[in-house]
């Protein structure tokens, strides 16, 4: 059984309890994951009894749990298969830019925020090429700020609010910001 649920995003462990079913003859559980997947043998902690073992898929599927008993000597019991699905992991990415030049700008600091006040936002500094990264996010909708510069009117922000729910990449335009007729300052 998977006690958390059949589905995972890639390079996020399972959990799988196997189980002998109380059958004292079984004394070792194999599995694999997916046709192609290593197999593993592992000694139940007492006969008949069960273990709980982290799977952790490596691309985006829907592979096969495969999963025999083995008596003490050595015969193996038919196989078993659960379908296991592992998904895109949640990822925001992208590229801040001057929204007049189109070049890119390093050193913009990037804060992603949930709107929940009892959430912490995390923040990024962009790299030389004016890219961010945000990985091992939880799905869900976030507002995303890009901002450079001095503060007020002499700074650059944008900002928009995205459902990641998979790899996204959001791309920011940064501008000096403006007052109600437009006008923008530098200093």
């Amino acid at each position: 059984t998977t006690p958390g649920g059949t589905t995972a995003y890639v390079g996020k462990a399972l959990s799988a309890v196997l189980s002998a079913g109380g059958d004292t003859a079984v004394t070792k559980i194999q599995y694999q994951l997916g046709v192609s997947g290593t197999v593993t043998t592992v000694t139940l902690p007492s006969a008949g009894g069960q273990t709980t073992v982290s799977l952790t898929g490596t691309t985006v599927g829907n592979p096969d749990l495969l999963v025999q008993g083995i008596d003490a000597a050595g015969n193996k019991s038919p196989i078993t298969a659960t379908s296991l699905e592992f998904d895109e992991a949640p990822a925001l990415t992208g590229k801040v830019v001057n929204a007049v030049t189109g070049t890119p700008i390093s050193g913009a600091t990037v804060t992603l925020s949930t709107g929940d006040d009892s959430q912490t936002p995390q923040t990024q500094t962009t790299a030389a090429a004016g890219t961010y990264s945000f990985t091992g996010i939880n799905a869900g909708t976030f507002d995303v700020t890009a901002s450079f510069g001095g503060v007020g009117c002499a700074g650059q922000i944008a900002t928009t609010e995205v459902d990641v729910d998979r790899a996204v990449t959001i791309d920011l335009n940064l501008a000096p910001e403006s007052d109600a007729y437009g006008y923008t300052c530098t200093t």
